[in-house]
């Protein structure tokens, strides 16, 4: 126990702190924005766990299928994005360059 958090909770904290502030810090390429907020995903799903043990199964699977799925969109947005100008650089996003 490190201040009332277990292990996995001090962990899950730092996934989810260090994937925000990754996701915040870069600001080139798409696919880097979606992998950080896949390790922020990894620590909610984290938090639940050690937070909530008596109904962690249910949502455990309810919260790791709405991963799936936020993964399985932006990868799709992805690729269409990058089969329509090219490339995956955050700075095509801009309404200017239409």
């Amino acid at each position: 126990m490190v201040g009332g958090l277990s292990l996995v909770g001090v962990f899950s904290c730092t996934f989810f702190i260090g994937g925000w502030l990754s996701f915040g810090s870069q600001f080139k390429h798409v696919l880097s924005g979606l992998l950080c907020m896949e390790v922020v995903l990894v620590g909610v799903l984290g938090a639940v766990c050690s937070s909530i043990p008596t109904f962690s199964g249910f949502l455990f699977f309810y919260i790791l299928g709405l991963g799936v799925c936020e993964s399985a969109l932006g990868l799709s947005l992805l690729v269409i994005y990058a089969r329509s100008y090219g490339n995956d650089l955050f700075k095509g996003l801009d309404a200017q360059g239409c």
